[in-house]
C-alpha cells in the first residue's frame, strides 16, 4: 500500500517535468520535408546569402570609396547601429507584408 502511495505521488511530478519539454519539441518536425518544402527553403538561403552578400559588398564599395575621398561627414557613432535597426524594420515589414500577400 505504501509502494502504491509513493508511486501515485511521483507521478504529478513526471508529468511537470515532461510537459515543459514538450514545449521545446513542438516547433521540430520529426518527419523528412517533402522535395518541395526542401527546395523552397534552399531557395529561401540561397537568396538571403545573396542579399547579405550584395549588403556587404556594397558596404564594402561605399567604405573604400568614401574613405579615398576629402569630404569629411561628421556622423555620430551609433550611425551603423540604426543602418543596421532599419534595414532589420524593413526586412520584418516585407515579410510582414508578402506573409500577408500570400507570397509565402
Amino acid at each position: 500500500m505504501a509502494r502504491r502511495r509513493a508511486k501515485l505521488r511521483e507521478r504529478p511530478r513526471a508529468r511537470r517535468t515532461r510537459s515543459p519539454l514538450r514545449i521545446f519539441r513542438l516547433p521540430f518536425r520529426p518527419r523528412k520535408p517533402e522535395r518541395r518544402e526542401f527546395l523552397l527553403t534552399l531557395w529561401i538561403v540561397f537568396i538571403q546569402t545573396i542579399l547579405i552578400g550584395a549588403y556587404g559588398y556594397i558596404l564594402e564599395f561605399l567604405a573604400i570609396t568614401l574613405s579615398g575621398l576629402r569630404i569629411t561627414i561628421t556622423l555620430p557613432p551609433e550611425a551603423p547601429l540604426y543602418m543596421l535597426a532599419i534595414a532589420i524594420v524593413i526586412a520584418i515589414m516585407t515579410y510582414a507584408y508578402g506573409k500577408r500577400a500570400g507570397w509565402w
